[in-house]
């Protein structure tokens, strides 16, 4: 009986820290299909990000989710976020807030959004104390959000004026659309760099 017992514990101990710590926090009043979409993505896509972005000897610090109205999220954030923003991962990694009311008006569904923030997060955490250039976090969030289309590495390209990476470590313009080709020319930057390098 002890036997058995121990390996209870032991499968429990391994099963609880393979899991990803999220806490979703809906706010009153939101349709629930919200953190439905989050929390199935996050048990898909989320769990092979996870296994991609985590070391293996790091573990997870707990994250919060908070999935907001159109209202809430500008009173709160709208200062700190260009127009364009309805999700956004805090620089504490183990923050992410939604704006689920806006997020349908984008090209991106709810689960993308969430999926583009558990990356900043998975990054943050995992690189510890190294600063990460931006475009590179947003061109590895793009890409293992699923945002990825083969049409966006090829309207920047098309454009012909692709911006400097030196250019794409700050935040982002306010504008809709330099900022648009900031997230693409990201992404580019990252596929070359695995098409170079490698995956690892």
């Amino acid at each position: 009986m002890n036997k058995f017992l121990l390996v209870l514990l032991l499968f429990i101990a391994v099963t609880a820290s393979a899991s990803i710590p999220i806490q979703f926090i809906v706010e009153p009043g939101l349709n629930s299909s919200a953190e439905q979409k989050c929390r199935e993505a996050l048990a898909t896509t989320g769990s092979e990000i996870y296994d991609e972005l985590m070391p293996g000897h790091l573990q997870m610090q707990p994250v919060k989710c908070y999935l907001l109205t159109a209202e809430t999220f500008q009173r709160e954030l709208g200062n700190r976020l260009p127009d364009w923003g309805v999700g956004v991962a805090f620089p504490d990694g183990r923050t992410i807030v939604i704006d689920c009311q806006t997020a349908p008006d984008v090209r991106r569904g709810i689960d993308e959004i969430f999926l583009h923030e558990l990356v900043h997060i998975l990054l943050m955490q995992s690189a510890l104390e190294v600063r990460l250039p931006h475009w590179f976090h947003e061109g590895v969030a793009q890409k293992l959000s699923g945002e990825w289309r083969v049409k966006d590495t090829l309207s920047v390209i098309l454009s012909g004026r692709v911006p400097s990476l030196y250019s794409l470590d700050k935040p982002f313009p306010s504008n809709a659309a330099w900022a648009d080709k900031a997230y693409r020319a990201s992404l580019l930057a990252v596929n070359f760099l695995e098409q170079e390098y490698g995956r690892e």
